[in-house]
């Protein structure tokens, strides 16, 4: 996937921003099922 440093995810309505070093910072034992990505992106490819 290409998401951008900066790019905003949402899980369980919380949000995380994805690091330089292209992590997220999501407290163990969260439910991924949930996670939702940023809505200018499709199949990881950024779109205008």
């Amino acid at each position: 996937m290409n998401y951008e440093p900066g790019s905003v995810f949402k899980l369980n309505g919380k949000e995380y921003v994805l690091s330089e070093n292209h992590t997220l910072d999501i407290p163990y034992g969260e439910d991924l099922w949930c996670l939702e990505y940023p809505s200018n992106y499709r199949f990881g490819e950024k779109i205008d």
